[in-house]
């Protein structure tokens, strides 16, 4: 068997040899070994530690490098979803330029080195309140107490523009198993006045334990809503009217407290006002009574003012002359007697007035 083997061996490895040499011209045929310009987006390079105050304000845009390696590599190296990656360790506030970098097992050779610019900014961080929602109609006779949650605020961190959008912080319950109570751990969503929720930002913390209690109603009453009027408008003008939205409201509290009620007078000053306009204004409820429809105290009220007509004094008239009557005449003696003035001695004064006798009846002169 080895004399076999050794039989003519100088022309069996020479075939060997040529056997081995003629895979590797067919193989690098198939398979050569080139250099290609590869085009990397951005959503292809992944960004690895970022500072916790600090966020990636505007990331690198296309980047273009030259790799070389077989075909079939190079090939590989155009379809991996991640291509490079941008360490940020040492990342400042502004414009930071930093090499990319590839990872050890890429299937291409990059031949010359690449950076990327990207632009750091640091984070804001604002603290709110959490609003718990729930849908749920508790039992008849029963209400829920105001749902707590713990911690009862959560801090909104990341962008100053995505921060600003945040108006509440809400933990949205689920509805409590047939109308109880529930104590449970819900997560907490960011969202804006249109209650969508706001992205690319951080909740500290994610999630919060909250509580709904179960209770018996309170005794309930309907209020009229009274102004108080102080002060008095411009001169000239005068209120006409009020109107409240809404007129009344629904309270709720101790049975005895309510009794004693019937109306929520709310302070109005008008002092030197000229129009009608319209105010917001708060109510202020007694200890222990509060607004069944879980709304803020304020409502608004409505002031109808008018302008006063200015009313002129009829115009004075003349005095009418005193009517002196006339003397009337005797049907027995005839005409009443008239007055002829007689001279009056000199140095006297006015002349004396003395009765005309020439027309008079003898039973009527003087003696």
């Amino acid at each position: 068997m080895i004399s076999l083997l050794r039989r003519n061996l100088g022309y069996k490895l020479l075939s060997l040899a040529i056997g081995i040499l003629l895979y590797g011209i067919a193989f690098v045929q198939n398979n050569p070994r080139v250099t290609r310009e590869v085009v990397i987006p951005p959503d292809a390079i992944q960004i690895r530690n970022p500072p916790g105050d600090l966020y990636l304000k505007s990331g690198p845009q296309s980047i273009g490098v030259t790799v070389q390696g077989p075909m079939a590599s190079i090939e590989a190296f155009r379809m991996q979803p991640i291509k490079a990656f941008l360490d940020l360790s040492r990342a400042k506030v502004g414009k930071y330029r930093a090499p990319l970098r590839f990872p050890t097992d890429s299937p291409a050779e990059v031949l010359v080195p690449v950076t990327a610019e990207v632009e750091i900014a640091r984070k804001v961080r604002k603290s709110f309140s959490v609003v718990v929602r729930y849908n749920q109609t508790p039992p008849p006779g029963y209400v829920y107490s105001e749902p707590t949650a713990t911690p009862p605020t959560v801090n909104v961190i990341g962008p100053e523009s995505e921060v600003a959008k945040v108006r509440r912080v809400v933990g949205n319950l689920q509805n409590p198993v047939n109308g109880g109570s529930l104590n449970a751990s819900v997560d907490v969503v960011a969202e804006t006045d249109r209650e969508e929720p706001v992205e690319n930002i951080e909740l500290d913390p994610r999630r919060v334990a909250v509580v709904l209690q179960l209770k018996k109603a309170p005794a309930t009453k309907l209020l009229v809503l009274s102004a108080n009027i102080s002060g008095s408008p411009a001169p000239g003008y005068a209120m006409r009217r009020y109107v409240f939205s809404p007129a009344t409201i629904a309270v709720s509290g101790p049975v005895n407290q309510l009794a004693n009620l019937t109306a929520i007078e709310v302070p109005i000053n008008i002092q030197g006002i000229t129009a009608s306009e319209q105010r917001t204004v708060s109510l202020t409820l007694p200890p222990g009574v509060a607004r069944t429809d879980r709304n803020s105290n304020r409502v608004t009220i409505r002031l109808e003012m008018e302008r006063m007509e200015r009313i002129s004094p009829p115009p004075l008239l003349p005095s009418p002359s005193p009517i002196v009557p006339s003397p009337q005449a005797s049907p027995k003696t005839g005409p009443a007697p008239t007055a002829t003035p007689i001279p009056t001695p000199s140095g006297s004064g006015a002349p004396e007035s003395r009765p005309d006798t020439a027309n008079l009846p003898k039973e009527a002169l003087p003696n």
